[in-house]
């Protein structure tokens, strides 16, 4: 193993350290002293034999402590920085493969470390040859210092812990007085429960200029929303102030006034003189001249062109908010001209960005008693702040008086979520109510609930009705737990539970609440393929199929995910017809279902294989019916009914009574080959029938329910099918399933 004698001292300049890294150039101060430190030894062998002369590999490595500890820094010289030994001697600056840093020097004492390869490896030339397995040599060489760093301890005498430093925060311990200005370019702040003392009573922090933003003195602590007292200063920004929290500028608004409700304007009806206006061209009068409350602003007319205007405090809006405003006005007799309330926009700066309306106020002369004029209008781009104007316009004919009072300014939509938070919880953190206090809609945070009205508090003759929304097309839609609506077809409140939408209320199977007949036509049915003329045939224990001539036929059949559907023909003569019918004697109907007795829901899927047209003309008739003679001539009933000849080949909704039949335009051409899904409702007293028709992509309605020639007095069928009217050629509608739900009034 080879030793290390140390035979000269080697300079440390304080800010000189050893550091393991590259030979790249530090970025630093401006250096005063040189990043490298001489090293001188002599290499001897374990029995004092002087070393041969070569370069060697060699590691430097520098500690805190003379034994043991992590190294501090490193220095690895091979490559091309090898040691060069002649004699056994060497001598070498540590930094000319290392990056040396003050920050290593911060201690004392402070030892190096020499290590080098195994012998094989102890010359190699290249980087990274070595093999270090001989271990570091021993003791570690202590360092020292160079007379002229001694100096470097101090600065004029001064110890370096009592500079100002600006890698660190720093701390004063004695007291500092300036007399000269300060200028902090970052945050200035005050800890540990001290504060920013004052040698008098009177402080102000201010612009360069005489105006405070804020001050202290025998008045009081202000806080100012714009310079005091500098001429020129724009007025418009006198009632607001500005705060910032991340980076987005927040503006607050501020005056001595009241606000009501979700009314933006305080003092709104002059309660409280002419607090909460930046300015009014008028007095205040008491509560005989106003429209509510104990005061109303009166505006007189020194001239009959005279253009009067009262402006409200700033209020803070967002571009795209829209603000219903207006209020109350009214003139004496002699007034001419126009006048109302208007909006005027600003930007941050006070310029004018716009106004709510082109002609400048929100109409002509008002009443001699007060009346209401209010608008609405879109927060325009660029908008910072608004005011409310009640605004006088003479026409130079006559001079007149005008009285202001209630005004508002309110959002009606917002750009921006609105979030609602009380500090603490209450029964009633948020509220909404009518005119007369009453409450529709409470928020009870201590319970976690949302009561609808007062809740079961006693009798109320007219108490608060929750209404969920509505669905009036076929289908449900798409829904998580818990949700809940209202199905107009099927006059249904349906609930999603369990992943499932299903009818919230339903019967107890033991108590016989309503009739249903659901068929979808997948099971074997009993019929013929080919009926005699007046022939009926039981289809399965509800319905059954009638044909009217020789070659009426009704057969069953299926497609892609309609497994179950009948064939309806009419057979090949012009009088041929086929049908479905819930109860059916030979030809006649045994009636079975009253409207007005309970609500009836009816739905059909019918595709129609050959459009009627002239010379092979038919109609058909979905619904529910009193007579087979449908569809021809005026059934009794509600129905949809298709044909050529009746609404141009349309899906038509109709009732009729008596001979007499009130129909509704769907809106669709009836297409060949498609299926469609017809729903049919009609209410628990049979005053209105509703009708919907979809297909694949779209729904389609009634303008409105049918109120009229909805018999109540005749019972009905269930009565799906085809009757031709001309032409020999045997002509098919196609049904996939019938629903019927009969809700049975009580017994």
């Amino acid at each position: 193993m080879a030793r290390l004698t140390k035979i000269a001292s080697f300079a440390i300049a304080t800010i000189g350290v050893l550091w393991l890294g590259t030979a790249a150039a530090q970025v630093d101060a401006v250096q005063t002293v040189p990043y490298k430190i001489n090293f001188q030894g002599r290499l001897t062998d374990a029995a004092g034999n002087i070393k041969p002369d070569g370069l060697y590999n060699m590691k430097v490595r520098l500690y805190g402590v003379a034994t043991g500890g992590s190294a501090l820094g490193e220095e690895v010289r091979d490559g091309g920085y090898r040691v060069q030994v002649k004699n056994g001697l060497f001598s070498i600056q540590i930094g000319d493969n290392s990056v040396l840093s003050p920050a290593a020097f911060t201690t004392y004492p402070l030892y190096f470390e020499v290590e080098l390869p195994t012998p094989a490896t102890a010359t190699c030339s290249t980087v990274g040859c070595g093999t270090w397995t001989e271990g570091p040599m021993s003791p570690r060489s202590s360092a020292g210092s160079a007379p002229t760093t001694f100096n470097s301890d101090t600065i004029d005498g001064i110890d370096g812990a009592s500079m100002v430093r600006n890698d660190a925060n720093n701390t004063f311990s004695v007291n500092n007085t300036f007399n000269g200005k300060i200028q902090v370019n970052d945050t200035l702040s005050v800890v540990n429960n001290t504060s920013i003392g004052f040698n008098s009573d009177m402080f102000m922090l201010q612009n360069a200029g005489t105006g405070g933003y804020i001050t202290n003195d025998h008045r009081g602590l202000s806080v100012s929303a714009m310079p005091n007292d500098i001429a020129g200063t724009v007025a418009y920004n006198a009632s607001t102030l500005r705060f910032v929290a991340n980076n987005n500028l927040i503006q607050a608004t501020v005056n001595g006034g009241v606000t009501y409700g979700d009314n933006l304007l305080s003092n709104p009806g002059f309660e409280f003189s002419d607090t909460g206006w930046r300015y009014t061209n008028g007095t205040i009068d008491g509560a005989s001249d106003s429209k509510s409350g104990a005061g109303s602003l009166r505006v007189q007319q020194s001239a009959p062109s005279a253009l009067l205007d009262s402006a409200s405090n700033l209020i803070a809006v967002t571009p795209g908010d829209v603000l219903a405003y207006g209020g109350y006005v009214k003139v004496n007799d002699t007034a001419a001209g126009s006048g109302g309330y208007l909006l005027v926009y600003y930007d941050a700066q006070g310029a004018v960005v716009n106004y709510s309306t082109a002609d400048g106020y929100s109409g002509g002369l008002p009443d001699t008693s007060y009346t209401l004029k209010e608008r609405t209008h879109t927060v325009p781009a660029g908008a910072v702040y608004v005011e409310l104007f009640a605004t006088v316009r003479g026409n130079g004919s006559v001079a007149g008086t005008w009285h202001f009072d209630d005004a508002f300014v309110r959002k009606t939509s917002q750009s921006a979520p609105t979030f609602f938070r009380n500090a603490i919880d209450s029964a009633a953190a948020f509220s909404i109510q009518n005119a007369g206090g009453g409450s529709l809609l409470v928020a009870d945070t201590v319970t976690n609930t949302l009561r609808v009205g007062n809740g079961p508090t006693g009798a109320d003759a007219w108490p608060a009705l929750f209404y969920p929304d509505s669905k009036s097309t076929a289908g449900d839609p798409a829904s998580r737990d818990g949700s809940m609506y209202y199905n107009v077809a099927a006059k249904k409140f349906r609930c999603y539970e369990s992943g499932g939408w299903k009818d919230c209320i339903t019967h107890d199977p033991l108590t016989r609440g309503s009739f249903e007949i659901n068929q979808d036509f997948v099971q074997p049915i009993n019929m013929v393929s080919s009926f005699f003329a007046g022939a009926s045939q039981v289809l399965n224990s509800s319905l059954t199929v009638y044909g009217s001539i020789e070659g009426s036929a009704i057969s069953q059949a299926s497609e892609a995910n309609r497994p179950g559907i009948l064939a309806v023909a009419t057979g090949g003569q012009t009088n041929g017809s086929a049908f479905i019918s819930s109860n059916l004697v030979s030809s006649t109907l045994s009636t079975m279902y009253m409207f007005g007795s309970g609500p009836i829901t009816y739905s059909v899927g019918v595709k129609i294989a050959d459009l009627s047209q002239s010379g092979n003309e038919y109609g058909t008739i979905f619904g529910l019916s009193s007579n087979a003679s449908a569809p021809a001539g005026t059934p009794t009933g509600c129905y949809f009914r298709y044909s050529n000849s009746v609404n141009s080949g349309k899906w038509t909704g109709a009732c009729a009574s008596a001979g007499a039949e009130t129909t509704c335009d769907l809106g669709v051409t009836v297409d060949s080959d498609k299926w469609y899904n017809l729903q049919m409702a009609v209410n628990s007293a049979g005053t209105a029938a509703t009708f919907v028709a979809s297909d694949d992509t779209n729904t389609y309605t009634c303008p409105a329910p049918i109120t009229s020639n909805i018999t109540t007095t005749v019972g009905q069928s269930i009565l799906s099918g085809i009757r031709k009217t001309t032409g020999m050629t045997s002509r098919t509608i196609y049904v996939d399933y019938l629903r019927l739900q009969y809700e049975l009034p009580s017994r």
